[in-house]
């Protein structure tokens, strides 16, 4: 890709990603997971607007997709308060799994484009099952793959925002799983 950097798609672009990382790095500090699946889904809609402003197709089919996820996970949270992820959880990302394998297989258009879809899968995963230490550490892996792909398709203040999310990500897992350690030893 050959982006103008200073053309007014690429600076909106940049803004609305700012936005949405300011999002994202919220739900890693959120304590009720209604309010992560919230802020995730604000932090997508406005990366799928940046992704069309940088023409990145498959950044873009994966946001989509993960706004339909977003709307169904919180749809589903409302009817179901349990803590633990229950079959329906289970079946409906197999569903979603298929969903970003078909959006993938026509938007990827490079092997590293191919870094989106996995990217979403994993983050698929970690929201949708309710336990906060491996949404946390499947973080880690998830943000090191979106800083790779936003490298590829140009998207600088993304990959940088991706980087500091993944600091992020590795501190509160980190955290988490000092206190839990603590929690045992006494």
């Amino acid at each position: 890709m050959n982006i103008d950097l200073t053309s007014p798609s690429f600076i909106i672009s940049q803004l609305l990603v700012v936005a949405g990382y300011v999002l994202v790095a919220g739900t890693y500090f959120a304590k009720k997971r209604e309010n992560v699946l919230f802020l995730m889904l604000g932090a997508n809609s406005l990366f799928t607007l940046a992704f069309v402003f940088l023409s990145a197709w498959a950044g873009m089919g994966m946001t989509l997709f993960a706004i339909a996820r977003d709307l169904t996970n919180f749809a589903s949270h409302r009817f179901n308060k349990k803590e633990e992820t229950s079959l329906i959880d289970f079946m409906t990302i197999s569903i979603f799994a298929g969903v970003i394998i078909v959006v993938a297989s026509i938007t990827v258009n490079s092997f590293l484009a191919i870094l989106a879809p996995v990217a979403t899968l994993l983050f698929t995963i970690s929201i949708w099952q309710k336990n906060q230490s491996v949404y946390r550490f499947l973080g880690i892996i998830i943000f090191l793959l979106w800083c790779l792909y936003n490298l590829h398709v140009e998207n600088y203040v993304g990959a940088v925002l991706d980087a500091f999310l993944l600091f992020v990500a590795l501190f509160q897992f980190l955290t988490t799983r000092k206190k839990l350690t603590q929690a045992y030893a006494m």
